[in-house]
């Protein structure tokens, strides 16, 4: 098997794989601390002289908060600021009171999936991304889940797909990206399970060709209102893939229509019975 696939819902914030800030040394030289000049010198001085005599100090006219002592120096404190440190203080712990404490998060007793679930992926020959396995257990979902492939290489994209209940059917590779490790001695063997339409284009009069590997004979394609609406898969073949093959749709007088393949992988002695399964579904919508 290839490398790991995460199936993240959509309320999942950060991935796994998200990079940290890297905190460096400065690279030039950093000033030392300048204190700040203490406005409130003089304010100090003045509480201080009045609190002791109250004639120590006299204020000067036609400047509001100057003052002046015996000897003529004079100190600038507003009235509005000669009022005690402590009574400043006391109404910082009053506004301390006001703040709410932080919040504590409470891990929930009955979450036990820490991480979402995971499975290895199938990796053809040229590196590239051919199946992701669907893992069992998964719950049922309001929507479809992010489904970000790692590991060496780059490029691979997945997308879920979902039936009316809410179940993970598909995972689609749109794009099988390049560099992957190749999966070694895989012993199953890979089917074309589904067609899945990525744009069902515009303007078709009747159904356009299908070609798998240049092959029309594998699938049809069924329009409606002048759209794609489905492909099935009638002739399969009993071939397998070891990468996704080509999927183009040509003619029917129409434009647009593409679509991807989903390959699943099998025991190879039951690729019979599963295509023959593959082929009995569409019969039963």
């Amino acid at each position: 098997m290839g490398n790991l696939v995460r199936l993240l819902t959509t309320d999942f914030g950060i991935s796994d794989f998200s990079g940290l800030c890297d905190v460096v040394e400065p690279t030039r030289d950093v000033p030392e601390d300048v204190e700040d000049d203490d406005m409130d010198d003089d304010c100090k001085v003045v509480r201080e002289m009045l609190g002791k005599d109250p004639k120590s100090l006299t204020a000067v006219a036609g400047q509001e908060g100057y003052w002046e002592d015996k000897d003529g120096k004079e100190y600038y404190c507003p009235d509005s600021d000669l009022t005690d440190d402590e009574d400043d203080d006391d109404d910082d712990d009053d506004d301390d009171e006001d703040i709410d404490p932080p919040v504590v998060p409470i891990p929930d007793p009955d979450d036990d999936d820490t991480l979402p679930p995971n499975t290895p992926v199938v990796v053809g020959p040229p590196g590239g991304v051919v199946s992701v396995p669907i893992p069992p257990g998964l719950p049922k979902y309001k929507k479809p889940p992010f489904i970000p492939i790692t590991g060496p290489g780059t490029g691979a994209v997945a997308k879920a797909e979902l039936d009316d209940d809410g179940n993970l059917i598909d995972i689609v590779i749109k794009s099988p990206g390049i560099g992957y490790t190749p999966s070694v001695d895989y012993n199953e063997c890979g089917i074309l399970s589904n067609i899945v339409i990525t744009n069902s284009g515009g303007y078709y009069e009747f159904s356009p060709t299908v070609y798998i590997n240049n092959d029309p004979t594998i699938a049809v394609a069924a329009i409606q209102d002048g759209r794609l609406a489905e492909i099935r898969i009638t002739n399969p073949q009993n071939k397998v893939y070891s990468s996704l093959p080509e999927v183009r749709i040509m003619g029917g007088g129409g434009m647009g229509g593409s679509a991807q393949p989903v390959v699943t992988y099998v025991p190879c002695s039951e690729v019979p019975d599963r295509y023959l399964n593959v082929v009995d579904k569409y019969n039963e919508s």
